[in-house]
């Protein structure tokens, strides 16, 4: 009787071993925990590496097989083309293998795909990759069922989609066939230009379907969009959730139709390219036809360079007539609007208030401004106090700040007084002099105490 007992509890023993045994999970149920394992793990592609989905697969043939037989997980994935230490550059290593790989075991299934490469500036001997452009017309086909697409490459590196955006007739499958795409980014990297420019506006995209759209072109005549541009392209996508574009201050549209963004809650303008005489006027036309009711985070740069002829003095007086233009959109906007930056825009101190005041629901604030201009620096000890006044209502929920500024207004006094009367998270300060690098040590426990963290650095120039 107990001889037959304890063979029955080891059978039992045995059986219930098998059934914990992960190799005898039912494949549905294999299926569930691998997409868990891989589900915020987009793996990266690089020379001679292999991503973390070979983790699985090289478990047994049971789960490689259901690995490569499931589509999904394989429809995510990033191209890194840095070589890593001790490796040749330019060698293309297997990369080119396993994309081909990625794509055919993708089958039919909707792509999500990164292409990330920082071609090498440290030496005059440097080449381009050529493996990056090979990538993209490798891709090409396959564009039809993608959903992301992110390009972070240098333009000359996107001589395929030139190449096909010139011929007379484009494949099937071609960039004229974004049917699914909601998110694009484009990145060009701002070296290696091709001579060729690349034409945004034609690559056939169905704009009105992006949710996210983040273009940096190269800098330069003829590559970048005009605002006339940016405006049609805006016309056309009413559903973005996010989008960042940069353009040249080119406007030719004398109408003040308004452009509506009712999702778009993020906003990122770069303003560049060569001067002209009407840049303030076309910028601030520009951003009075843009109605976006939803804004939370909105960031403007400045980088138009200056005449030879003129100084920050001119430059200054060239946006006043413009000013109150500027100042209506800021209030039309900023009902909702959490985070400001605002990069190099022409400002003096008391046009940078009226801009803070226009915004009281901001809690995140980031200026920069030229870290050599001293005498018209608009992050001044006046400025520091307004700031610093709670009781005057400026700013009431700011949390954080980062300031990029020459510095010589900036004192202990006026820095310890906006930390005492806010509740802020973190203040940064980035400036042209060391004034403040010196802070001695109790103030700085103090703000510590306070839950504030603090950040005081200065350019060095040698």
């Amino acid at each position: 009787m107990s001889v037959h007992r304890g063979s029955q509890d080891q059978h039992l023993n045995i059986a219930h071993v098998q059934r914990l045994n992960p190799l005898n999970i039912p494949v549905e149920l294999s299926l569930l925990i691998f997409s868990h394992y891989l589900e915020d793990d987009r793996p990266v592609l690089r020379r001679n590496h292999s991503p973390s989905i070979g983790n699985i697969i090289s478990v047994c043939r049971k789960w490689r097989d259901i690995c490569m037989a499931s589509s999904k997980f394989w429809s995510r994935f990033e191209v890194d083309f840095s070589p890593g230490p001790g490796r040749d550059p330019y060698a293309s290593g297997n990369i080119e293998i396993l994309v081909t790989r990625w794509l055919s075991l993708s089958r039919n299934h909707r792509i999500s795909v990164r292409l990330n490469y920082n071609p090498p500036r440290d030496t005059f001997q440097r080449r381009l990759d050529p493996c990056p452009a090979r990538v993209i017309k490798l891709l090409i086909p396959h564009f039809i069922r993608c959903y992301e697409l992110e390009l972070s490459v240098p333009s000359a590196c996107m001589t395929p989609l030139l190449e096909l955006q010139q011929a007379d007739t484009a494949p099937i499958g071609s960039f004229t066939s974004f049917n699914i795409l909601k998110s694009m980014k484009l990145d060009m990297r701002g070296v290696w230009y091709t001579d060729r420019s690349f034409d945004i506006l034609g690559m056939g995209v169905n704009w009105a379907q992006l949710v996210d759209l983040q273009l940096t072109l190269d800098d330069g005549v003829g590559r970048l969009l005009t605002l006339d541009e940016c405006l049609r392209l805006l016309q056309e996508a009413p559903n973005l959730q996010r989008c960042s574009l940069n353009a040249a201050c080119i406007l030719e549209a004398k109408d003040d139709q308004e452009v509506l963004l009712p999702a778009v809650s993020d906003l990122h303008f770069t303003f560049q390219g060569e001067r002209n005489v009407e840049a303030e006027r076309n910028v601030v036309a520009f951003l009075s036809r843009v109605h976006a009711p939803s804004l939370k985070a909105l960031h403007i740069e400045w980088l138009i360079p200056s005449a030879v002829d003129r100084d920050i003095t001119t430059e200054l007086a060239q946006w006043v007539p413009h000013h109150s233009r500027f100042l209506s959109f800021l209030r039309r906007i900023g009902k909702l609007l959490e985070t400001l930056r605002i990069s190099y825009l022409p400002l003096n101190e008391a046009q940078l208030i009226q801009c803070i005041a226009a915004l009281p629901r901001v809690e995140n604030l980031e200026l920069r401004f030229s870290l050599g201009e001293e005498s018209n620096d608009p992050v001044s000890e006046g400025f520091l106090r307004r700031l610093g006044e709670a009781r005057d209502g400026l700013l009431p929920r700011l949390r954080s700040i980062k300031l990029q500024c020459y510095g010589k207004a900036v004192t202990l006094a006026d820095l310890d007084q906006l930390i005492r009367q806010r509740t802020l998270k973190s203040v940064s300060v980035y400036m042209g002099t060391d004034v403040l690098i010196t802070t001695n040590n109790s103030m700085a426990a103090k703000w510590k105490t306070r839950g504030t963290r603090v950040s005081l650095s200065s350019l060095t120039v040698l």
